[in-house]
This record gives structure tokens, C-alpha cells and sequence, in this order.
């Protein structure tokens, strides 16, 4: 009877334990993932085949390269960082996404990074992720063609990747090219419904353009995904949003910021759609959200005015409803004070005092350059 038993557990774990093809596919997809940037899903593939295999190598290997960029993302000491890459290249020379992870130490120096990421294109033209990367770059130096073509490249290879296709649309919007950049934006709706940045940043690109109905529209859309409760824990919403106002950075970490963000965009959104519109609940709601935020009121409020701005000096159709809105936004009522103060006519701003980065090398901490605020995402 215990040989019986013996014998039914042998051949249980033989049917368990996926064959090696599995595994090889398993490693296959995780390497095209870390082609791409997926860090999360690439892990997901090489633990599951450790979870058959305890002793593959080179899943192992794919846990540690992501551990790496995860370090390099948290900012950790590069001397540590560099020693654990030096160690991998020695052992595995051939390996593109070392070489990846060597250049995305560099990322914040642009003149060792560049030839880096050149290198790794002209040796592994299939790896997306250093062309997003290189386009990063581009974008924070501003020189937004070569930036749009590193973008292009990128999503050649990976068409639907959503952080590919963001940074395109910021591009777009700081050419000044928003019919191509709305329609990148409302690409990215239909491939997750769920990033509210992106409603904003499709909101001011319809206003850039005039069409205030649409944008009303998405605003609206947006508000009703602000009742969803757990909103705020998906992801991409949960990321740091981080801008950079006239050379001092300014990072919508906490929900309360990204909210208030987010209602005085639906408050403008309405007010240019209908001037006639009773916005005060809603600047109400972002001034309460703001309060409870540890981000400087003051900031934001520019942030906001830049945004204003642009629209105010596109279209001089609707500098009367801006400049309402501007005044409910500057009424000190709203912030726990008593008078009403400064019209956008005497807020001096300069345009290229806001941008906002989204570090493609430094991922999923969103950290970017954008000419609405600016970004640059990664």
C-alpha cells in the first residue's frame, strides 16, 4: 500500500512540474516584457517557473535585473547599484537588459546616458524600452522631435503600451499638435478607463482646441469616476504625479492633491463649456481637498492658472468665463479668508514656467515633462 502511495505522488509531480518547453516559454514571455518595461508582469513569468523550478538560473537572474531597476527607481546608492550591475555583465556579457540597467544609472546625466541608449539601440533594436528611454531624455532637454521619434519607435514595437503612448501625447501637446494629441489620448481611454490623469490630460487638450462640449463631457465622465471609493488605489493612480513650477518641483503624492487637481480641471472644464455654470461646489470641493493636503496651496494654484492661461491665449472667445473662473479660484472665502483677489489679467506666469515630469527611466514613480504642466512619462 505505501509503494501504491509512493508511486501516485512520483507521478503526481511529474504531471505538476511543467515541462521545460513551459518553463523556456515562461522565460521567453518575461524577456519580451522587460523588452518593453512590464517589470511587474516580466516578474510574474519568472516566478512561476521558479515556483516549478527552485533552481533556474536565469529566472533567477530576471528577479534580480528587476530588483536592480526597482533600486535604481528608488534612488539607492549608485556606488551598489553599479557593483551589482558590474557583477551581472561579468557573468553574462550578452545580456541586453543589463546593459539597460547600466545606462538607466545614467539617466539623469543626458551625456553619458545618450550614448548609452544609442549603443544599446544600434546592438538590440528590438528593445523598445530603450527608446522610450532615449525619448525621455530628448523630451527633458526639449528637443521634442527627436523625442517623438524615440516614442514612434517604441510604439512600433509595443503599439498599445500605455506609457509609450503617453509621453507621445505629451509631445503632441507641446508641438502644439492636438488633433494627433487627442486622438492619442482617447486611444489611451479605451485601453484603461481607469487613469484619471489621463481625463485631465484629455480635458485640456479638447479646451486647447476649442471644443468645450467634449471637454465637458470627459469631465463629467471623470467626476463619476471620483465616486468610485477605491479609485485612488489602482496603480496608475496611486503613482506620484510630479510637476516642476518655474524650477521648484512639486509632486502630487496624496490623494487630497490629485484631487483637488482634478476638480478645479472639472470646474473649468464646465465653466468654459456654459459660462452661465454654478461652479462654487466644485472649486469648494478642490479647496478642501487642497487644505487637507501637505502640497503648498500656492503652487498648485499656479499650476492650475498655467493651465487657464494657455486656454486664455488660444482663444479669445473665452477670456470672460476664464476669467471668472479665475476669480472663484483666487476668493479668499474659498481658503479660509474674506476678500477677493487677483484676475488672470494680473497673474504674471511665464509659459515655460510649469512642467511636469514622468521619468520614463525612473517608471512607474510617473515623474515627467509636460507643456500643459509638463511631463515626461515613464
Amino acid at each position: 500500500m505505501g509503494l501504491v502511495i509512493l508511486f501516485m505522488i512520483i507521478i503526481s509531480i511529474i504531471y505538476i512540474r511543467l515541462p521545460s518547453s513551459d518553463l523556456q516559454d515562461h522565460m521567453n514571455i518575461g524577456n519580451k516584457y522587460l523588452n518593453t518595461g512590464y517589470y511587474e508582469k516580466a516578474a510574474d513569468q519568472f516566478q512561476a517557473i521558479i515556483k516549478q523550478d527552485p533552481t533556474h538560473q536565469q529566472a533567477h537572474i530576471g528577479l534580480k535585473k528587476i530588483a536592480i531597476h526597482q533600486m535604481i527607481m528608488d534612488s539607492q546608492s549608485t556606488d551598489v547599484i553599479q557593483k551589482e550591475i558590474q557583477s551581472l555583465k561579468e557573468n553574462y556579457p550578452d545580456d541586453p537588459h543589463i546593459d539597460l540597467l547600466h545606462a538607466e544609472l545614467f539617466s539623469n546625466n543626458a551625456s553619458q546616458a545618450i550614448p548609452l541608449y544609442q549603443q544599446i539601440i544600434q546592438d538590440y533594436p528590438y528593445l523598445a524600452e530603450a527608446y522610450f528611454a532615449l525619448g525621455v531624455i530628448y523630451q527633458k532637454k526639449n528637443k521634442n522631435p527627436q523625442a517623438l521619434t524615440m516614442y514612434q519607435n517604441a510604439l512600433e514595437i509595443a503599439p498599445f503600451n500605455i506609457r509609450y503612448l503617453t509621453n507621445k501625447g505629451d509631445v503632441l501637446f507641446q508641438e502644439r499638435q492636438f488633433d494627433d494629441c487627442v486622438l492619442v489620448y482617447q486611444q489611451l481611454l479605451k485601453l484603461d478607463h481607469n487613469v484619471l490623469l489621463t481625463y485631465c490630460d484629455l480635458i485640456h487638450a479638447l479646451r486647447m482646441k476649442g471644443h468645450m462640449k467634449k471637454a465637458a463631457h470627459y469631465s463629467f465622465e471623470l467626476e463619476k469616476l471620483l465616486s468610485n471609493q477605491t479609485i485612488f488605489q489602482y496603480p496608475p493612480n496611486a503613482n506620484k504625479w510630479m510637476f516642476t513650477l518655474q524650477g521648484r518641483h512639486l509632486t502630487l503624492k496624496d490623494m487630497h492633491a490629485k484631487l483637488s487637481y482634478m476638480y478645479f480641471t472639472i470646474a473649468l472644464a464646465e465653466m468654459l463649456n456654459n459660462p452661465d455654470s454654478i461652479i462654487a461646489s466644485k472649486i469648494h470641493t478642490a479647496c478642501n481637498a487642497l487644505m487637507k493636503s501637505q502640497i503648498k496651496k500656492d503652487y498648485l494654484k499656479k499650476l492650475v492658472l498655467y493651465q487657464a492661461k494657455q486656454v486664455y491665449d488660444e482663444h479669445t472667445l473665452y477670456h470672460d468665463p476664464i476669467k471668472k473662473f479665475w476669480a472663484y479660484v483666487s476668493c479668499e472665502v474659498f481658503w479660509g479668508r474674506t476678500k477677493l483677489t487677483s484676475s488672470i489679467s494680473n497673474i504674471i506666469i511665464s509659459k515655460t514656467g510649469v512642467f511636469r515630469a514622468y521619468n520614463a527611466v525612473l517608471a512607474s514613480k510617473r515623474a515627467l515633462y509636460k507643456g500643459k504642466g509638463t511631463k515626461a512619462r515613464g
